[in-house]
């Protein structure tokens, strides 16, 4: 059952500026920050249960920001309190366009935040094979080692960035549910950057792992230039017992004649491509549209064990250019890479050759 509640019960937090720096050293979010002091638990099974902190302090302001009524711009100027909101509502909604419409998170095993350091030393296990088994012993007798150390492995962590430039005057008047959907648009941008560092990890390797196995399609039954099943079915076999590929990247031209191939002619696959718009599963495996991926190239990856996402600066916005109204040029951050975790996890076909 529902509880009552109203806009006027909400708690209302006093923004405070210092609250952004100590959201950059902990590196985390002003929402973050606020859910400290107004946890989102507090709130179930009521109309805000499924809100953030930071969107009850703006509903506690009567700022809107979606919908045929949302506020112009300007509405964060009447206050100071309303003003010091203004950085974190641009930050959260360029960072929904950076997650909502990235492959990353379905790319990567697990991610690694360097919370006091911008530096990442990453584990080495043995890659001897046979020291990765489990053997049978006898009672008393030594047990087999697997030798981990902690290793010299850079891991090249990638800025990526862009300028907003504008002015209050050129802003102020912007209807909000118009501005940050444009600011969502944006965040999509700054993730296909993201992507084609991942993809050129998974291609070249990490700095310590070496570039993934590459199997041409005339080596396995095929014929260059032209996607086929069986020399397919053959680059599935590549992959050693135990690994399973669940995703295959591949750009707009493979990825279409892929579908196309006459082993996916059926009605019950079409059925599912019409429903759901994605071919899930029909290759053993889900096809992924990426066109960050070099032509006539067809990616493999285990995700289980494929990526570890290194994040060193989470997105970031200069907030004081924002809080006062200084919009002019103000910059948006972030700073990542990637790390291989097993070279075994991913594979590529080169179709073209």
């Amino acid at each position: 059952m529902t509880k009552a509640m109203k806009a006027s019960d909400l708690k209302q937090i006093s923004i405070e500026k210092g609250m952004y720096q100590q959201a950059i050293v902990k590196n985390v979010y002003l929402n973050d920050i606020l859910e400290v002091e107004d946890p989102s638990v507090n709130y179930k099974g009521t109309p805000f249960e499924n809100t953030s902190a930071l969107q009850r302090q703006l509903v506690s302001r009567g700022i809107k920001t979606f919908g045929a009524q949302a506020d112009r711009v300007s509405k964060f100027f009447e206050t100071d309190d309303n003003r010091l909101l203004f950085p974190a509502v641009i930050e959260a909604s360029i960072r929904k366009g950076l997650n909502e419409n990235n492959i990353i998170e379905q790319l990567v095993a697990t991610t690694t935040n360097l919370a006091d350091s911008d530096t990442y030393k990453a584990m080495i296990w043995e890659e001897d094979p046979a020291s990765e088994e489990l053997r049978r012993v006898t009672q008393g007798g030594p047990l087999p080692e697997t030798n981990i150390t902690l290793g010299d492995k850079e891991i090249t962590v990638y800025k990526y960035g862009r300028m907003l430039v504008g002015t209050y005057e050129a802003l102020k008047n912007q209807k909000l549910n118009v501005y940050l959907m444009k600011l969502q648009q944006f965040g999509y941008r700054l993730a296909l950057n993201e992507v084609e560092a991942a993809i050129n990890v998974l291609i070249n390797g990490d700095g310590g792992v070496a570039g993934a196995d590459t199997y041409k399609i005339s080596e396995l039954g095929g014929t260059a230039d032209k996607m086929a099943f069986e020399p397919f079915v053959r680059f599935k076999g590549k992959f050693k017992d135990g690994y399973h590929p669940n995703i295959f990247l591949m750009e707009e031209g493979l990825y279409t004649n892929t579908l196309l191939l006459p082993e996916f002619n059926n009605a019950l696959l079409g059925y599912r491509l019409a429903v759901t718009g994605e071919p899930d599963k029909v290759l053993g495996g889900m096809p992924v549209r990426c066109d960050k991926v070099p032509s006539k190239k067809m990616i493999g990856i285990d995700t289980r064990f494929a990526l570890n996402r290194v994040i060193a600066t989470p997105l970031r916005i200069e907030y004081d250019k924002l809080i006062d109204t200084q919009v002019e040029r103000s910059a948006i951050s972030y700073a990542g890479g990637f790390e291989i975790l097993d070279p075994q996890s991913r594979k590529i076909l080169n179709t073209g050759a």
